[in-house]
């Protein structure tokens, strides 16, 4: 890309109120007004896991973010694109472009190998200097049997991951090594039964630690750090589930196990390893009778200290079915929350006796965006896997809405009541949304409001019927399926991306001059205004030039009916006009239209 002057232009003229004419011109010079993308080193902008940023030709920013880890911290600080995919060597099978290594082993009997080398802290936005954390795992009781790669899909999309065929041959169950890249990328292991089992089986891991660690055991996941030591390392325990091919992973169901340090005894000459523990895992065989093979049994290993949250920010559904009432359903406050799945529905439907109506949550991490940005435009895309569009009435589009669920990084039940009914964005009718591709919505004025600067950006998605509150004829299904973050890989995720750029120099509009003014843009701009009159009413065109995209600050003596500063129409050519009272101290905005 060639060098372009940055001197910008900005054309302030004044429309004559009684004989005053002003001309504010600045001069600029810019390159094709083509949107052309160069990749932006992570080095220029704020350190982000899970965003990547690219520039314009116009040199505005471009971000997109996403709702899980992307990106890994290399030992050289450096932001790199996470690849979960196993390569073969002499050592084993080897994953190193995460923010963990793996070396799974060449036969199902050796150890596997999980060092926790994470650089990056996303909780504190701080790197991390602690040593890594090693956990060798050894599944017992399994065959020498080699390891092959393979890919395919165990429920989450289709990603690569090392199986041992027949690895437990007295029950024809199969051993799995896979790092799943959903929300955080974790090493999961799992046994694929393909025969149904006829007694209660014990499943053990050996797992021996680098470092003396302490391990707290919740009942649900084991949280594993180093003892003694305030430290970012920890390698933790979660998904103790069983599941079958039929209701899949949105099914599971809780198994029994223990988590538990070897004991050294004075009648045994065999040496254990101070730092070794044993995992047990009960799996009940009554299970197997209504189950649809394959079945799965899992347990995963996590690389942050806690062993369930690793992110700052959580998507999923709230999805209530509990009365025939609409008024019941629809106000209800409360509802069963599915958090980590590959796929979430936004739904109004009457299957049976009960209303069925679901609400999607969409939270993504924005703190990588300046403070001093300004935020132009904004698109939030989802990829579709299943459209039912059986009403087909004038409520039968997605809006995407704001959310507020009790945390950051979890949905609870209470979740359900916590969303908005203002659209955030141009609405999408079922009939324009197609299965296999992403469908775009662009954020308004309102939405644009609602993205942060320093923390988590907090949206969501619902069914017309149910934002306008009007049941659809005699329940027909109105329902949409899309992939969250928990889908393998990257290319299907919910995706925000933001278009922003840093403020240009102030410019100041002299209300001695008149009190109708116009600027036309030709670059972001902060203005300020001047020599107001107490009870002055005043009106301020703004304007976009012919290539549109830019947006404008404003300064703290500007006030706002809707409490914070709008985002104004940035389309070629499109125009402003927003009244002022001017109060002795500050502007009162008095009403915006925009054109």
């Amino acid at each position: 890309m060639t060098n372009k002057a940055t001197t910008l232009l900005l054309k302030l003229k004044t429309i004559t109120v009684i004989t005053s004419i002003l001309v504010f011109i600045l001069c600029y010079s810019r390159i094709s007004q083509a949107q052309v993308f160069k990749s932006i080193d992570s080095t220029e902008l704020r350190l982000s896991y899970n965003s990547k940023t690219t520039v314009l030709d116009s040199g505005k920013l471009q971000t997109e973010f996403h709702e899980k880890w992307i990106n890994y911290m290399d030992e050289n600080n450096t932001w790199k694109e996470i690849d979960p995919v196993f390569v073969k060597t002499d050592k084993g099978f080897e994953m190193n472009e995460a923010p963990f290594e793996v070396l799974a082993p060449l036969y199902a009997d050796e150890t596997a190998i999980f060092n926790n080398n994470n650089r990056y802290d996303v909780f504190a936005d701080k790197i991390i200097y602690d040593k890594p954390l090693e956990q060798t795992i050894q599944a017992l009781g399994t065959a020498h049997v080699k390891g092959i790669t393979e890919t395919g899909d165990l429920g989450w999309g289709k990603a690569q991951y090392v199986v041992y065929p027949n690895a437990y041959p007295e029950i024809q169950a199969d051993l799995i090594y896979w790092v799943h890249q959903g929300v955080a990328p974790r090493l999961r292991k799992f046994i694929r039964f393909n025969q149904k089992l006829t007694e209660n089986t014990d499943f053990q891991f050996r797992v021996i630690y680098s470092d003396e660690v302490e391990t707290v055991n919740n009942g649900k996941n084991v949280t594993v750090t180093l003892k003694e030591v305030n430290s970012k390392r920890g390698n933790g325990w979660a998904n103790f589930y069983i599941w079958d091919s039929k209701g899949g992973w949105a099914e599971k169901k809780s198994i029994r196990y223990d988590f538990e340090k070897q004991m050294l005894t004075s009648t045994t000459d065999i040496t254990i390893d101070p730092n070794e523990y044993i995992l047990t895992k009960h799996i009940d065989a009554d299970y197997f009778k209504t189950a649809s093979l394959p079945v799965f049994t899992d347990a995963t290993s996590t690389f942050y200290p806690d062993a369930n949250t690793e992110t700052t920010s959580v998507d999923g559904n709230s999805e209530n079915y509990s009365s025939a009432s609409w008024a019941t359903s629809h106000d209800a406050t409360s509802a069963p929350v599915y958090d980590n799945t590959a796929t979430a529905n936004v739904d109004v439907e009457k299957p049976g006796a009960n209303w069925w109506i679901s609400r999607i949550y969409l939270l993504f991490y924005t703190n990588s965006i300046p403070d001093a940005d300004i935020i132009i435009s904004a698109n939030l895309s989802l990829w579709a896997t299943s459209v039912i569009d059986g009403d087909n009435d004038a409520q039968g589009y997605i809006s995407i809405i704001t959310s507020n669920p009790a945390s950051n990084n979890a949905l609870i039940t209470d979740d359900y009541d916590q969303v908005g009914t203002v659209s955030q964005a141009n609405v999408v009718d079922l009939t324009e949304m197609s299965t296999g591709a992403y469908t775009d919505w662009t954020l308004n004025s309102t939405g644009l409001s609602n993205i942060s600067k320093n923390g988590v950006s907090k949206f969501g998605a619902r069914e017309g019927h149910d934002v306008e509150n009007i049941s659809n004829n005699n329940g027909t299904t109105s329902r949409v399926d899309f992939y969250m973050a928990d889908q393998s890989g990257t290319l299907n995720d919910p995706k925000l991306v933001i278009v922003h750029d840093a403020p240009s120099t102030p410019a100041t509009v002299d209300w001695n001059s008149s009190n109708v003014q116009e600027i036309t843009l030709s670059a972001s701009r902060s203005l300020t205004f001047t020599n107001g009159k107490s009870g002055g009413v005043y009106h301020l065109i703004v304007k976009q030039d012919g290539a549109g995209g830019w947006a404008v600050s404003w300064s703290s003596g500007i006030k706002w009916t809707s409490g914070s500063a709008p985002a104004l129409t940035t389309s070629a050519n499109s125009s402003a006009l927003i009244k002022f009272v001017y109060d002795g101290t500050n502007y009162l905005e008095g009403g915006i239209n925009q054109y």
